[in-house]
This record gives structure tokens, C-alpha cells and sequence, in this order.
């Protein structure tokens, strides 16, 4: 493996691990009544009750992908696509919902925490999923972009 590629991995793995730490702190305090985001019976309290495994699945997979980038195994890129993806996601399943509630434009710093979190998962695995790309188009072979079928586009062209 390349330097510059070790470089890369460990960076994505720094994020990964980042990322998980994150959801872990999030969930920590969430439980232990330090976050407080509706009234208990709320519709905000009912659609965060439904994220606990959710955010647990993408917790391990970020660590999954995090060690496999650290220790440059091949299984280390595609862990951190299907992580970063999934962050995405639940990212925005979470604007959606908080913008529908009207979340953001109440009083109070239960709305500017969320947006930070929502800006974190969007922002991170955005990053992630863009450095996945962007280092799968530099180590494609020359004449071919960051998928398979872009070189035989441009051979039958």
C-alpha cells in the first residue's frame, strides 16, 4: 500500500472512529436525561425512541470500518461506504422530521444541538464518502474514472 493511500485510510479511519464516538456520547447523555429533545409522549421523544439500534448498527459498522482503515484491509473502504451511507441517511430522516416539527425555530438550545448533530452525520459522511471516491478514481487504472463502466464509456465513444 502507498503511502499516500495509508494516509488517506487513516484519515477515513479518524472520522470513522470520530463518528462513532459521537453517536455513543449522543446516546450516553440522551438516556441519562442530560439531552432532553421533546416531552416524554411527544412526537419527538416517539420518532428518537426508534433510533437507539439504528444508531447502535451504524456505532459498530463506523468502528468496524474505523480498525479495518487503520490496519489497511481491503475490507476497510467498503465498510466505510456502507457506514458513512447509512450516517447519511439517519442524518436525514433527522432534518426532515425536526424541519416538519418546526424543532429548529424554537426557543432554546434543544434546536441548535440537533442541527449540529444533523450537520455532523450529513457533513462527516459526506466527507467519508467523497474521500472513498475520490481515492478509488486514483487508484482506477489510467483511462478509467471512479467506476468500472466510465472506461468503457469512453473506449466506445
Amino acid at each position: 500500500m502507498s503511502r499516500d493511500r495509508a494516509l488517506q485510510d487513516r484519515t477515513l479511519a479518524v472520522v470513522a472512529l470520530l463518528g462513532s464516538a459521537l453517536l455513543a456520547a449522543f446516546w450516553a447523555l440522551y438516556l441519562a436525561g442530560v439531552i432532553v429533545l421533546g416531552e416524554p409522549g411527544s412526537a419527538v421523544a416517539e420518532f428518537e425512541a426508534a433510533f437507539p439500534f439504528a444508531d447502535a448498527l451504524a456505532a459498530v459498522l463506523l468502528v468496524g470500518a474505523g480498525i479495518a482503515l487503520w490496519q489497511g484491509r481491503p475490507a476497510g473502504r467498503p465498510a466505510m461506504i456502507t457506514s458513512a451511507s447509512m450516517v447519511v441517511y439517519l442524518g436525514v430522516l433527522d432534518l426532515t422530521f425536526y424541519s416538519r416539527q418546526g424543532f429548529f425555530t424554537r426557543p432554546g438550545g434543544e434546536g441548535a444541538l440537533e442541527l449540529a448533530l444533523i450537520a455532523a452525520c450529513l457533513g462527516g459522511g459526506t466527507f467519508a464518502l467523497l474521500r472513498c471516491r475520490k481515492a478509488r478514481a486514483a487508484s482506477a487504472p489510467r483511462g478509467q474514472g471512479a467506476h468500472p463502466r466510465d472506461g468503457l464509456r469512453r473506449r466506445s465513444s
